[in-house]
């Protein structure tokens, strides 16, 4: 992957997460806080690609707000 490539990945994944924690759920919603926690270790495109199913699991099964699981979804749709 080129540099303007990573770059570009990392500067959205930190919007991504940006986004979800200043959410109105995300103070009361636990596996909201986790996927936070996978996201903030993920450095590139293939660890994303290794944490999707995790996250979507999490994501599907536990979080509160749909807007929130649509917001998640697009971005791993786009980066993996």
């Amino acid at each position: 992957m080129k540099i303007e490539e990573t770059e570009k990945f990392q500067i959205e994944l930190k919007k991504l997460v940006n986004t979800l924690e200043t959410s109105s759920e995300y103070g009361k919603d636990i596996a909201l806080k986790r996927i936070v926690e996978i996201l903030n270790e993920i450095n590139s495109k293939s660890e994303l690609k290794k944490q999707k199913s995790l996250i979507n699991r999490v994501a599907l099964d536990s979080v509160e707000n749909w807007n929130t699981i649509n917001i998640i979804g697009e971005f791993l749709n786009t980066h993996t």
